[in-house]
């Protein structure tokens, strides 16, 4: 429904299509949004694209890492599955080959006098 997403994580990558039942799945766990409700959703989402993580892996890994760029990755994915419409995270789209991609429908604005 919204193109293509692909998800890296451990060295491999997953392209799975970004659909309601995707989103579904990862709003299901994202919660708070803070970086176990982060974690948990991004695992969700691997797992929905075919990989077998567990959650409690991936929050072990962004913990541990001192590489912010993992933690960034994780939000603006999960932003991303959220919302497919904001742009402000299509820096995950950048990853995915240009067929891939979709830009945001254009938001009827009313007019003001």
């Amino acid at each position: 429904m919204f193109g293509k997403i692909t998800i890296e994580y451990d060295g491999k990558s997953y392209t799975i299509d970004h659909t309601m039942r995707l989103i579904q799945a990862v709003r299901r766990e994202a919660g708070n949004l803070n970086e176990v409700d982060l974690c948990i959703a991004f695992a969700a989402a691997l797992n929905y694209a075919g990989a077998d993580v567990d959650s409690s892996d991936v929050y072990e890994k962004f913990m541990l890492s001192t590489d912010d760029d993992f933690a960034k990755y994780i939000g603006q994915t999960v932003g991303k599955i959220i919302n497919p419409f904001n742009e402000a995270t299509d820096e995950v789209n950048a990853k995915q080959p240009a067929a891939n991609k979709q830009k945001p429908r254009k938001q009827n604005k009313k007019k003001t006098q």
